[in-house]
């Protein structure tokens, strides 16, 4: 699978566009949460990769759209052996994970809760509180309440920036992706 080739052809039928908050950032974010909730466990790596890709491709804005999940399955679907080849198994977990991001609390399978907790984990882009009541793993309610622990006492206008270098999101973003996490207030650790 060539990634770079998967992402432009998504990109040439996303709809909301490039700088889109639902767009190539949000994606590559989903892949380093996932990536990295995914070390240590028997967790398909593949499917957490196209899961970050195809979850919002199908998006028809920014805003309320809640057939978006199911729209980018089939996309996944359409797309299968022409862009992308996976096992049939994982390829249900793909779909599952696609069509029923937004809409199902938890999940037994670790592979779709990793997907489902990396979207989770990149909510502050948006404004909105990651609510560990939504987050199907220990280690990545852990995070979520480490990372909220972090966030305390930051502006709210930088708390949720969406994309600005040194906001909240694309520090934890580096940090889970194996950077060091600073804060960028220089009088806290």
């Amino acid at each position: 699978m060539n990634t770079e080739q998967l992402q432009n052809a998504i990109l040439d039928q996303f709809v909301p566009g490039r700088d889109s908050i639902h767009g190539p950032s949000h994606w590559q974010r989903v892949e380093a949460f996932g990536l990295r909730l995914a070390e240590e466990t028997d967790a398909n790596v593949q499917v957490i990769r196209l899961f970050a890709l195809f979850h919002d491709a199908c998006r028809l804005n920014d805003g309320a759209d809640r057939d978006h999940g199911p729209r980018g399955a089939e996309l996944a679907s359409k797309w299968r052996e022409k862009h992308f080849s996976l096992p049939d198994e994982a390829f249900d977990q793909l779909t599952y994970a696609c069509r029923w991001h937004t809409t199902r609390r938890l999940c037994d399978d670790l592979t779709t809760a990793i997907c489902w907790d990396a979207d989770r984990l990149d909510l502050p882009r948006i404004g909105a509180t990651v609510n560990p009541y939504y987050l199907n793993t220990k280690r990545t309610r852990q995070l979520a309440g480490a990372f909220t622990e972090y966030l305390i006492g930051t502006r709210p206008a930088d708390r949720y920036a969406r994309n600005a270098r040194g906001s909240p999101v694309v520090r934890i973003a580096a940090h889970l992706a194996g950077q060091p996490l600073r804060h960028p207030d220089p009088d806290r650790p």
